[in-house]
Parts: structure tokens; sequence; C-alpha cells
């Protein structure tokens, strides 16, 4: 693979980016909606709150993470959010194999590893 120079770099942080998308069945809400890849920050978060969990803080963390992952990667046709934190809040508590469907497809399009996976499926319990 070629390494990258500086105008190569900022080309590419220029670029519009192409933001993985997939199709996710959720019976329990009466079809499927589009989820997408998770963005830096999200991504930030979810670590973040693994992380608290870990030490023993913030048992809330991840119910706070999930719901930001839902209504952050649950996107309409254009791929636009239309989903609020609190519309993800009642998937959640409402139904949540969906909401842990939708988890798993936005944690597997974000690129994370098995391992990574694992870790955070014991985290979410």
């Amino acid at each position: 693979m070629a390494v990258l120079g500086n105008a190569d770099v900022l080309a590419a942080i220029a670029a519009t980016p192409s933001i993985a998308t997939d199709e996710v069945e959720c019976p329990e809400l009466g079809g499927s909606v589009l989820v997408r890849e998770m963005s830096g920050t999200v991504r930030n978060r979810l670590e973040a709150a693994f992380a608290a969990i870990s030490e023993g803080n913030d048992g809330g963390a991840m119910d706070k993470v999930m719901t930001a992952l839902i209504s952050a990667c649950v996107v309409d046709a254009s791929g636009r959010p239309f989903i609020t934190g609190d519309m993800a809040g009642r998937l959640v508590k409402n139904h949540p194999r969906a909401a842990f469907r939708i988890r798993d497809a936005v944690v597997k399009l974000s690129g994370t590893s098995e391992d990574d996976v694992k870790e955070l499926e014991e985290s979410f319990g």
C-alpha cells in the first residue's frame, strides 16, 4: 500500500465519505429499518461508556449510548437520522430485540472486530 502525502490525506478528508448502510429486519416494528455505520463521535461515546462500565462507574452509560447509537444510526432513505433520543429510549424499553438487532448491525457495519463485539456484548449484558 502506498504511503500517503499531505495532499493525499487532505483530499481524502475533503471528499464526501462513503457511508456503509444495511437494512435490518425488525418484525417487532412491522418491517425493516435502514442503519448506517457509526460516526467517530458515536464510536467514541460507545468506547467511553465501555471504559466507564469496565471501571465500575455509571451503570446507566450503556443505556445512554444505546439510545445515542440508535438515534444517530437509524436513517431514512436519504441517509438522514430521524429517530430522536426519546424515541430511541422507548424503542430500547419496548422492543429490546429490535434495538439489539439494530445495535449489532451498526457495530458490524462500523468495522468493529469480533473481539470488540464480544466485549461490547458482555458490557451490554
